[in-house]
């Protein structure tokens, strides 16, 4: 299901946004943009629809909704937001529905994540 997507991390880590790349360019995710801030990722609002799926990170101390995840739904991008807080391991209650994986990952937890969220969203683009 993640074969030749293209995938947008955001995410401030620059290791862990390598990761996440690593992770899901071995799961087939063909094509993988970094942006290192919510405000970046803001930026490429114009070229949402070039992309398949975002791995988005939590901001800390955030529960309201993150504009910019919003309107990479909108878009159509299946979303998958990551935080290291474990409390939002149920959901995160700005996106209730959108994947959240606990950092330190597991690297099939990430990309079943992935894989969810696509479905999810295909599944909703069709009804």
């Amino acid at each position: 299901m993640l074969r030749g997507k293209r995938l947008l991390v955001v995410e401030e880590e620059f290791l862990v946004a390598i990761d996440i790349q690593h992770v899901l360019e071995a799961a087939n995710v063909e094509e993988t943009r970094v942006a290192r801030s919510l405000a970046e990722a803001a930026e490429l609002r114009e070229q949402f629809s070039d992309y398949d799926i975002a791995v988005v990170q939590i901001p800390d101390h955030g529960s309201e909704p993150i504009p910019v995840v919003s309107d990479m739904e909108a878009a159509g991008i299946a979303v998958v937001l990551t935080s290291f807080d474990a409390g939002f391991g149920a959901g995160y209650p700005g996106h209730p529905g959108i994947p959240v994986v606990v950092k330190p990952f597991v690297n099939n937890e990430l990309v079943l994540a992935c894989h969810d969220a696509r479905t999810r969203r295909v599944t909703d683009y069709e009804s």
